[in-house]
C-alpha cells in the first residue's frame, strides 16, 4: 500500500528512505514551492517523517532544515527509533562557512524532529564540498564521503563518527589524487570495513564513463589499490553513466549496484543491475580461506596464503608472499597487482601455474595456481586480463622413430620424464609414420625415452649367423659383412655389461632355437643425433646412452631416435 507523506507543496522530491530498528521506517525528503513562490529565499526546504512497518504514520511530517539551505543527501539508521541524516548544505545554511557548500550531520529523533544542532563533517573549510554518502558499520559507528573540488582537482574526501556525531579520524582523501570524481557512494561490508564506489571521467565537460572502487578494512585501511568497478560501455553496453550507482549488499554475501546509464544511439536510458562478488578477506599471518557457494573475492595479504574457491566465478589476490590459489568450480580469476610484463608465468607440475613477480623485492612472490582461467593485472599504468588457455606455456618435443636401417617404426611409446618432482610422464605412440608429438612445459628438462616390445613374428629372431657375427667380434674380428659400425656394437652386446663376449654370442644362440633367456631379443633407442665417433665404442667399450636429454628451454625440438634390436647383427649402411 502507497504511504502518502506528502506536505502542502508544489513539488516533493529526493526521498531517502531508512529502516529504523523498531521495524518501522523514517522517510526524508525536499519539499519545495513552484511558480511564484520561487522567487522568494523560501523556495524548499528538507522535512522528515516516521512510519511504523505498516505504513502508519508515527508523527507529523518535521522540517529538519531552515528554506532554502540545502537538502537530505543520505540517511543512516541509529538506536531507539533515531536515525543521522547527511546534509548537504549550501552557503545560506547558518552552520555552513562562507561562499562554499558544505556537509553536515543531523541526528533525527524517534518523532522525527531534529535532534540538537547538526554539526560539520569536513575539517576542511575552503572549497565546495557536494555529493555526501554514508553507511552504518557493524561498529556502530558512521563513514561520511564527500566529493570536494579544490586543489586536487575534484577528489573525494571520507571521515568517520560515533553514533553521536563525533569524529573518530581526521578526514582522509581517497588516494591516488588529481581524479575528476563527480559522486561517490558508501557501503558497508560484512568483515565491518566499507567500501567507496566512486563516478568519475577523464576530464573536464566528458560524460561520466567509469565508476571506481576502494576497499578498507574495519581499521579504515586501503585494501589494495583504488581499481575500476565498472565501465559504460565495456561492461554495461552504454554510452555514459548517470553520477554513481547506488551498492546493495545482500545477506549472503555479494553486492549489486544499480546504474542508470544511457546509450547515445537511439538515447536510450535504462535502469542496470551488476553483482559483485562477496569478500573474504585474510590477515598479515599465514592464511587459509574459502569461498562460500556465490562468487568470492578472496584476499590473502601478507603472509604465504592458501586461498580456496567454491563453485562460483571467484576473484583470489594472493597478495604480498608465496601464495596457492585454488580455484575450484566456475570461470576464476587471480589478480594481481603489477602489469603482465612484471611477472614470470610458466606451466607447474600437476597442470598448476606458476606466476613470479620479477619487480624489485618481488611484491606478489610466487604464487601456484591451481582451476584458474583468468589472470588479472590490476596496476594503473597498464591495467589488462589474460585468458590462461591464451598464454604460450608450452613448446612442442615433436620427431620420428626408425630402425637401424632407417625404415619408420610404428607402435613405439615415446615418454617425456621430467627432471623436477612432482610432473607426471607424458606418453604417446608412434603411427606408421612413425611420428610422435608431446607438449612440454617450457623451461622444464627431462629425459625423452622410448619402448616397444619385441615381437618375433614382425620384428624376425636372431638366428645362428648372428651369434656366429658376435662371437667374431667377441675375439677381436670384423664380422663378415666388414668394419663394424657403432650400431652394431651396441646390438652385440646382449646381456648389456658393456663389452662384447663369447656370453653375448651365446645368448644370440639361445634366442636363436628359441630358449627362454633373461637377455632375450630386446629394442633399446638412442639418439640419432648422436656423434657415434666421438664415443669411439669397441668390443670392450660399450657405453652409450639410451633416449635423449632435454635440456630446459622455450623453442619447440624437433627429434630423431633409432632403435635398435639386440642380437641383430644386420649391417649398418
Amino acid at each position: 500500500m502507497p504511504v502518502n507523506v506528502t506536505l502542502n507543496a508544489s513539488q516533493d522530491i529526493a526521498p531517502a528512505l531508512t529502516a529504523l530498528d523498531h521495524g518501522g521506517f523514517a522517510v526524508a525528503w525536499q519539499a519545495g514551492h513552484g511558480g511564484m513562490m520561487t522567487m522568494y529565499g523560501a523556495a524548499s526546504s528538507s522535512f522528515s517523517q516516521p512510519f511504523i512497518a505498516t505504513g502508519q504514520p508515527i508523527a507529523q511530517a518535521s522540517r529538519i532544515m531552515d528554506w532554502s539551505t540545502g537538502h537530505v543527501s543520505d540517511t543512516v539508521p541509529l538506536t531507539d527509533g533515531q536515525y543521522l541524516a547527511i546534509l548537504a548544505a549550501n552557503p545560506q545554511h547558518p552552520e555552513a562557512p562562507d561562499q562554499y557548500n558544505t556537509v553536515l550531520g543531523q541526528i533525527i529523533d524517534a518523532t522525527g524532529a531534529p535532534l540538537g544542532e547538526p554539526f560539520l563533517v569536513p575539517q576542511s573549510h575552503d572549497s565546495h564540498k557536494n555529493s555526501p554518502a554514508a553507511a552504518l558499520l557493524d561498529d556502530g559507528s558512521i563513514v561520511v564521503a564527500w566529493v570536494e573540488a579544490g586543489v586536487h582537482a575534484q577528489a573525494t574526501f571520507w571521515r568517520r563518527f560515533d553514533a553521536e556525531g563525533n569524529p573518530l579520524n581526521d578526514e582522509q582523501p581517497l588516494l591516488p589524487l588529481g581524479r575528476i570524481d563527480l559522486d561517490v557512494d558508501v557501503a558497508a561490508m560484512p568483515d565491518g570495513g566499507f567500501l567507496l564506489l566512486v563516478a568519475n571521467h577523464p576530464g573536464w565537460g566528458q560524460s561520466v564513463g567509469i565508476n571506481s572502487a576502494q576497499r578498507f578494512d574495519a581499521e579504515g585501511n586501503a585494501v589494495g589499490e583504488l581499481s575500476r568497478a565498472v565501465r559504460a560501455w565495456e561492461d554495461l553496453g552504454m554510452s555514459f553513466l548517470h553520477g554513481n550507482a547506488t551498492i546493495v549488499p545482500l545477506p549472503d554475501g555479494p553486492m549489486v549496484g544499480v546504474w542508470t546509464a544511457t546509450a547515445t544511439v537511439g538515447y536510450v536510458t535504462n535502469v542496470l543491475a551488476l553483482p559483485f562478488a562477496a569478500d573474504l578477506l585474510g590477515t598479515d599471518g599465514d592464511d587459509e580461506l574459502q569461498a562460500g557457494d556465490v562468487g568470492t573475492a578472496i584476499f590473502g595479504f601478507e603472509g604465504n596464503d592458501t586461498l580456496i574457491g567454491g563453485p562460483g566465478n571467484d576473484f583470489l589476490t594472493g597478495g604480498p608472499g608465496d601464495d596457492l590459489l585454488f580455484g575450484g568450480g566456475g570461470m576464476n580469476t587471480a589478480v594481481f597487482s603489477g602489469v603482465f610484463r612484471d611477472y614470470d608465468i610458466a606451466h607447474g607440475p600437476q597442470d598448476t601455474l606458476v606466476v613470479t613477480d620479477q619487480r624489485e623485492g618481488s611484491p606478489d612472490g610466487t604464487d601456484t595456481l591451481s582451476d584458474i582461467h583468468m589472470l588479472k593485472f590490476t596496476h594503473v599504468s597498464s591495467p589488462s586480463t589474460t585468458e590462461v588457455a591464451d598464454l604460450d606455456l608450452d613448446l612442442t618435443v615433436a620427431g620420428h622413430v626408425s630402425d637401424m636401417a632407417g625404415n619408420a617404426m610404428a607402435n613405439v611409446d615415446v615418454t617425456f620424464t621430467a627432471a623436477a618432482d612432482g610432473w607426471e610422464m607424458q606418453t604417446t605412440r608412434t603411427g606408421p609414420d612413425s611420428a610422435f608429438d608431446l607438449r612440454v612445459a617450457k623451461g622444464l628438462a627431462g629425459e625423452l625415452a622410448a619402448s616397444r616390445d619385441h615381437d618375433p613374428a614382425t620384428d624376425g629372431r636372431p638366428s645362428a649367423m648372428d651369434a656366429l657375427e658376435v662371437l667374431r667380434m667377441a675375439v677381436g674380428l670384423d664380422p663378415s659383412f666388414g668394419p663394424a659400425q657403432a650400431l652394431n656394437f651396441i646390438a652385440a652386446d646382449v646381456n648389456g655389461d658393456g663389452q662384447i663376449t663369447a656370453l653375448d654370442a651365446l645368448e644370440v644362440l639361445r634366442a636363436a632355437v628359441g630358449l627362454a633367456s633373461d637377455n632375450a631379443p630386446r629394442w633399446v633407442f638412442v639418439d640419432s643425433a648422436t656423434d657415434w665417433e666421438a664415443l669411439d665404442l669397441s668390443r670392450s667399450n660399450v657405453q652409450f646412452d639410451t633416449g635423449i636429454t632435454i635440456a630446459a628451454g622455450d623453442s619447440d625440438l624437433d627429434l630423431g631416435l633409432t632403435g635398435i634390436l639386440l642380437g641383430n647383427m644386420a649391417e649398418v649402411a
